[in-house]
């Protein structure tokens, strides 16, 4: 499921990497922590609501990047510069947007061959795009759901950034169609 949810997502002219399902389920086999992984994939994949989807899809990764990752690692973008989190300060992967990010870019050129899968518009950049990912997994954890304003929250930075992407994402149709954007970049 995952390969063909990239597959569907890839730009014209890009392409997947290789997978051999057989050497997938052989690892599951063999690593408690990837067939935990695998399950936590179906899990996220088979809920209902959008928001819930992020949520899941970000534990996921939370619970790859806690095994996969130095957690005080700081965050580079292509230049070599530090990447900034939301409060100014250098981004790390001890951060969820930091560990995030760091997951993501490293699939781009191991599995994929661009970042444009995972992103929802031109203009944006991945690390853009996984701070919206954190916004709402932390609405959905803190408060059981997202949901755009003006409806009060107790997190009203990351409300209003993930509100302005979703809708931007939509193209003119709306929060539903911004979500559905978000949710297939997540899950990608």
């Amino acid at each position: 499921y995952p390969g063909t949810v990239l597959e569907r997502l890839l730009p014209d002219g890009d392409s997947l990497a290789g997978v051999d399902p057989r050497e997938i389920w052989t690892t599951a086999k063999s690593s408690p922590l990837v067939s935990l992984w695998l399950s936590l994939y179906r899990g996220l994949a088979g809920a209902r609501r959008w928001d819930v989807r992020i949520l899941r899809a970000c534990s996921l990764l939370e619970a790859i990047g806690r095994e996969r990752l130095d957690r005080n690692t700081v965050i580079l973008d292509e230049s070599g510069d530090a990447l900034l989190d939301n409060g100014g300060g250098p981004a790390t992967t001890g951060q969820l947007r930091g560990m995030l990010y760091a997951l993501v870019s490293s699939t781009i050129g191991e599995v994929v061959s661009s970042p444009r899968v995972f992103l929802t518009g031109d203009k944006r950049t991945l690390w853009e795009e996984v701070s919206v990912w954190a916004d709402i997994r932390n609405l959905v954890a803190h408060e059981g759901q997202w949901l755009p304003p003006p409806f009060n929250s107790t997190l009203a930075g990351p409300q209003r950034r993930s509100a302005a992407a979703v809708e931007t994402a939509g193209l003119g149709d709306g929060f539903e169609a911004g979500a559905r954007r978000y949710t297939d970049a997540v899950l990608a």
